[in-house]
């Protein structure tokens, strides 16, 4: 054989290795894919299973609106691809009694406080529930119900 055919015969040799490279490569990918697909989804399906469940609660009055509205906008802001404009534009009221409490000093914040400081906070929140709270029944209504999805607050 002369000299350019094992030239030849090397790169067909080299050009198959490498195919089968990208080949080996390219499945490694896709299962990636898979798996980060797949664990999104569970994520997803857990904290729709958590946004229900503070829902429900909060309709049942077993929290404040205040603390519901605490916990659901964290959560519902967890959920992958979520979008902050969309949660507002969908649960107006959650979305306001939240940034109206947001702010407030807790655990061990607040216990530094001076107590005329704390009653005062105290006063606010109780105010601000009393105006929001009633108004956050439709929005948690809704996420309470078993036919809301977590992918709904999706880009």
């Amino acid at each position: 054989m002369s000299v350019q055919g094992s030239l030849i015969v090397a790169a067909i040799a080299i050009v198959v290795a490498l195919a089968v490279y990208a080949a080996i490569l390219w499945r490694k990918v896709a299962q990636q894919q898979q798996q980060r697909s797949t664990k999104i989804a569970a994520r997803q399906l857990h904290l729709q299973e958590q946004i229900q469940q503070i829902a429900k609660a909060a309709l049942a009055e077993q929290c404040q609106p205040a603390e519901a509205a605490l916990r659901l906008v964290n959560l519902l802001r967890a959920v992958p691809g979520a979008d902050s404009e969309r949660l507002a534009q969908q649960f107006p009221h959650l979305q306001a009694l939240y940034d109206a409490i947001s702010t407030q000093p807790i655990l061990e914040q607040r216990k530094a406080l001076p107590k005329l400081e704390r009653r005062k906070l105290d006063m606010e929140l109780e105010h601000h529930q009393a105006v929001l709270g009633p108004a956050i029944s439709t929005d948690v209504a809704i996420l309470a119900d078993s036919s809301w999805r977590a992918q709904s607050l999706s880009k």
